[in-house]
């Protein structure tokens, strides 16, 4: 017998690359399907969108991007 339900256990930097690339692809409005299509990092558009899917959120986009500007305006007041 076999079950429809699948699992897929990810290494912590891989779903690391694939969360960045998704935030990448968000921020930027470039989009999840340009990303894939640089064929670059050897990520499928199916994969970034299902990382996207089961792990962001705008909450989580939210956070993300504060902590971004948060540490970017640190680093431009230490080099004054």
């Amino acid at each position: 017998m076999h079950s429809v339900a699948t699992r897929e256990n990810l290494s912590k930097d891989v779903l690391r690359r694939r969360l960045l690339l998704v935030f990448f692809g968000l921020a930027t409005n470039m989009g999840i399907k340009r990303v894939a299509v640089t064929d670059k990092h050897c990520e499928s558009e199916a994969t970034l969108r299902r990382v996207r899917r089961l792990f962001v959120n705008r909450a989580d986009m939210r956070a993300a991007l504060r902590k971004l500007v948060n540490v970017t305006f640190a680093a431009r007041d230490e080099t004054r």
